[in-house]
């Protein structure tokens, strides 16, 4: 399955009835897939891992990532959501590299840093890291599921201010 060029795709695992859903809502997302990667791998999980729906594993060096979508991404009530779960995954994809490049960073600056403060420094970074990263990977999720265009000039009224 390519449906784009740049990259070869893979879809693992899945049982018979759920692999036409992911191949679905890949098709409806695919866009995304950065084009640092060659090989892409999507994989059933057996079991969640604690809340996580899907989770990435990358190897930028390598070209490839891994998607795993747990069995919680096919429970009905999740229906409306899946394919923005996979848009957001893409996404953590295509930020990939920044997110690695500072994790590398915090290890390099506060990774050897002695006792109690510097591991606690450590986590605060990674924590601050992984929440801004989680952040902005939701919100360019929500604003591409939500497709909304801002006004081209000289359409509709102009407000005034007053």
């Amino acid at each position: 399955m390519t449906p784009v060029p740049w990259c070869d795709i893979a879809v693992a695992g899945f049982p018979p009835e759920l692999e036409a859903r992911v191949r679905t809502h890949l098709a409806a997302v695919a866009y995304l897939i950065p084009s640092w990667c060659r090989q892409l791998t999507l994989e059933y999980a057996d079991e969640a891992r604690g809340e996580e729906v899907a989770w990435i594993q990358a190897r930028v060096e390598y070209r490839h990532a891994t998607i795993s979508l747990a069995p919680t991404y096919f429970v009905p009530s999740q229906a409306g959501h899946a394919q923005r779960y996979l848009r957001h995954e893409f996404l953590h994809l295509a930020m990939w590299p920044l997110s690695s490049a500072a994790d590398a960073l915090v290890e390099r600056l506060i990774g050897g840093a002695a006792g109690t403060a510097g591991e606690a420094l450590k986590a605060w970074a990674g924590d601050e890291l992984r929440r801004g990263l989680e952040a902005a990977t939701e919100d360019l999720a929500l604003a591409l599921t939500r497709r909304r265009r801002p006004p081209e000039p000289g359409r509709g009224k102009a407000r005034r201010r007053r």
